[in-house]
């Protein structure tokens, strides 16, 4: 695939945004749909060590805004931190691996959680979000939890899902613990140029 195909999966030009709906997914299949709405957008470009990135500020769960910078570079797009968050072409390697330790959860003594792998999945996987149909390529975050920490949940991998000429039309998020669902956001509406 040439190295100008994964920055066609996040879409990240000033003006774009995307509108998603919450759904609370359970283990057992079931779903319920939230009246929670959440934006994504382009905020502009911006200039770092030389380098053009593009200002996003995403949704975070229970409010707030998260700033990340992205760019291009070869067939991966990164954070202006170097972390790898998209590649159209390099399925199954392992991007990152790192511990989630409790320290991010609470005060010492501090704890390993979960080990968490960081990598593309799901190439070519059609889903249906209220907006439409699309064909994505997932970027997943798997956490395999470790003991005590893994009962009754032993892992669970969270997904964002990027449709060619779209940008993200799905992704999951949850409390890390949660023991019997997750949250799904879906694609409701955008402008992606």
């Amino acid at each position: 695939m040439p190295p100008w195909e994964s920055p066609e999966y996040i879409k990240a030009k000033p003006g774009n945004y995307w509108v998603y709906r919450t759904y609370k997914i359970y283990d057992n299949g079931s779903e319920e749909a939230l009246n929670m709405y959440d934006t994504a957008r382009v905020e502009k470009d911006t200039v770092i060590n030389r380098r053009v990135y593009h200002k996003m500020l995403w949704p975070e769960f229970g409010g707030g805004i998260r700033t990340e910078y992205i760019t291009d570079s070869l067939d991966y797009v990164v954070t202006n931190f170097g972390k790898i968050i998209f590649s159209a072409s390099e399925f199954g390697k392992v991007f990152d691996k790192r511990l989630f330790i409790s320290q991010q959860l609470a005060p010492p003594p501090y704890d390993t959680i979960a080990d968490v792998t960081h990598q593309m999945a799901d190439r070519d996987l059609t889903i249906n979000v209220p907006v439409a149909t699309f064909n994505t390529s997932s970027y997943s975050e798997r956490y395999d939890f470790r003991p005590p920490h893994d009962n009754p949940v032993k892992s669970r991998t969270y997904y964002y899902r990027y449709a060619k000429g779209v940008g993200l039309v799905s992704y999951t998020r949850a409390f890390y613990l949660n023991a019997d669902h997750v949250y799904e956001a879906r694609l409701v509406q955008y402008k992606a140029k």
